[in-house]
């Protein structure tokens, strides 16, 4: 069931304030809360600065593979998180695509709205995985496509599209969280892309482990994806598969 926003719903400003308070006694680096209104809204702190260590290591075992997509996007925590996460929320709202609404910030933190109870797409696979429901499985996987394909199709990229950062938000529909980062910042729009389909990928690879299931795969992938699917494996074998292109910059966050 996705969560409902009360009415009357707050100003900009009751929302600005609450943050503010909220802040002040917030302990994890994301909670979640229930206003006086009742909706649910969750806050991101900004953390400390994460190490750099795990991102030059990275940055030197892509060097010399060759490959492009390992190249790490430094998501260092602080307040540089906190903004990233808010221009890609805004972002992604203007292109009219399923993502938490920001309803008020700061340099230290985030508020945004609820965006379902459903759950995740990793928890609803696992779950169809364990009941070995594979037309389940499938189906599922398929709807993560069509929801990445989605955001490609208007021009746009995700951060993280890992399916824990996917929320199901109705029997069909996707929503996304979790924007830490801020790839554009380093890469282009294909290299973007083509690192969330290897975020997807590689979350549901467990899934594919069969030569049955990678054909079905692939044959969904065509048929959801339609005159992109090509361009969308271009450029994944451009920017992940080519060893010879060594000094792009299509990066993976080694924290995942």
């Amino acid at each position: 069931m996705t969560n409902k926003q009360a009415t009357p719903a707050y100003t900009p400003e009751t929302y600005q304030q609450l943050l503010e308070t909220l802040l002040k006694k917030q302990k994890g680096s994301i909670e979640s809360h229930l206003l006086d209104n009742n909706q649910r809204v969750w806050i991101r702190r900004a953390d400390p600065h994460h190490t750099m260590w795990p991102y030059r290591l990275l940055a030197v075992i892509s060097f010399l593979l060759g490959a492009d997509a390992l190249k790490p996007v430094p998501s260092l925590g602080g307040k540089a998180a906190i903004k990233n996460e808010a221009k890609t929320l805004k972002r992604l709202a203007k292109h009219h695509i399923l993502a938490p609404t920001l309803l008020a910030q700061t340099e230290q933190g985030l508020m945004m709205s609820h965006l379902s109870d459903l759950g995740d797409l990793m928890s609803a696979l696992k779950k169809a995985e364990k009941k070995q429901d594979i037309e389940k499985v499938f189906a599922l996987w398929e709807i993560g496509v069509a929801a990445i394909a989605d955001v490609h199709q208007k021009g746009q990229h995700l951060s993280q599209s890992f399916t824990r950062n996917m929320v199901l938000c109705s029997e069909n529909t996707i929503g996304f969280i979790d924007f830490e980062d801020n790839p554009d910042d380093f890469l282009t729009l294909s290299q973007c892309q083509t690192r969330d389909w290897l975020c997807y990928l590689n979350s549901t690879a467990y899934l594919l482990d069969e030569d049955t299931s990678r054909k079905r795969a692939r044959q969904s992938f065509k048929r959801i994806l339609g005159a992109q699917a090509q361009e969308a494996t271009n450029n994944i074998k451009r920017n992940f598969c080519e060893p010879s292109r060594v000094s792009q910059n299509t990066r993976i966050n080694p924290r995942q």
